[in-house]
């Protein structure tokens, strides 16, 4: 199980982020940089914890959104990536909830118990939000072109 850190101990790693950077829309941030100013070893469950609150702390404070680039940093997005991203997002979930409901469709009713039959129930009148969700998703892909972000080279790919 991994060790969660909380308390004064990552709010003072937090602060220490909050003070040293000031985030501009389309700036990269290496994980090495971040790890460096957060006073913590990149990778371990601490830094996660305190990248995690950071991140939150960001939008919650200064509305300022952040994505992953996988195995490099931290990008500042722009409104139009925040958007992008964001329809990213909402495709997916929308994608992943039909999936689910599917999945609760095709179970036994016959085999089931009372309470996962009300559950069941229950996710068959989802089908309609999913339903909603999907006819959403086409008109905002007829608006807006989802974008991947750029992902910078790293020696050995």
């Amino acid at each position: 199980m991994t060790k969660r850190f909380v308390g004064d101990e990552v709010k003072r790693r937090v602060d220490m982020l909050m003070e040293a950077i000031d985030p501009k829309p389309d700036e990269v941030y290496l994980h090495e940089d971040l790890a460096t100013t957060a006073d913590c070893k990149y990778g371990t469950p601490r830094y996660r914890s305190v990248i995690a609150s950071w991140r939150r702390r960001l939008m919650r404070e200064r509305n300022i959104d952040i994505s992953a680039i996988p195995s490099h940093g931290y990008r500042i997005l722009n409104d139009n990536d925040r958007v992008s991203v964001g329809i990213k997002d909402f495709s997916l979930s929308v994608r992943r909830m039909g999936r689910s409901v599917t999945r609760i469709e095709r179970a036994d009713t016959v085999k089931l118990d009372d309470h996962h039959r009300r559950q069941q129930d229950h996710a068959k009148r989802l089908r309609e939000l999913v339903e909603l969700g999907r006819a959403s998703k086409k008109k905002i892909a007829l608006s807006a072109t989802v974008v991947a972000l750029p992902r910078k080279k790293i020696s050995g790919e």
